[in-house]
């Protein structure tokens, strides 16, 4: 399955658009109770994802296989960790974690490839800001939980979109 360079664009789409807009939509997703629920939410994330870019119906089904997911902790809540396909360039994600901040509030957040240094901790808030917590954690789902406990983000939305970033 081979994409051309636009369609190659479905990858930052999914991490940061599609599956973000999703997740703070679905304010009844965590704690998990319905597998099949957060597999539907990925894959209606990639159907828009796929339908932006123009990624035909074989390439997304590929695409979707190509998408895991697990349930995790972070700080005192439940999570979900998606694990992309390699990112190719910088801003590109190599995982996506979805879960609460200490307040009860959704939280976004994202490992990207970067331009500077092998990785950078994002996140991003539920009107749309995309926040920059550094930090450069090697691309382990361990290695990201841990940096998203440490950068002090889990605090209340409205204290953890003053973060130093």
């Amino acid at each position: 399955m081979e994409l051309n360079a636009q369609q190659q664009r479905w990858h930052y789409y999914f991490g940061h658009i599609s599956l973000r807009r999703l997740a703070y939509e679905a304010p009844d997703l965590l704690p998990i109770a319905d597998p099949d629920e957060l597999q539907s939410l990925i894959e209606s994330a990639m159907q828009e994802a796929a339908e932006f870019w123009g990624v035909s119906a074989q390439q997304r089904r590929d695409l979707v296989r190509k998408i895991r997911w697990t349930c995790r902790r972070i700080g005192e809540w439940d999570a979900i960790i998606v694990t992309m396909p390699p990112p190719r360039i910088a801003s590109e994600c190599f995982f996506v974690a979805i879960c609460r901040r200490s307040d009860g509030s959704p939280a976004y957040f994202t490992l990207e490839r970067s331009v500077f240094s092998p990785t950078v901790l994002c996140g991003w808030s539920a009107d749309g800001v995309h926040l920059n917590y550094g930090s450069n954690p090697e691309p382990t789902i361990d290695a990201f939980i841990k940096a998203i406990e440490r950068c002090g983000a889990l605090r209340p939305a409205e204290l953890a979109s003053s973060a130093p970033h």
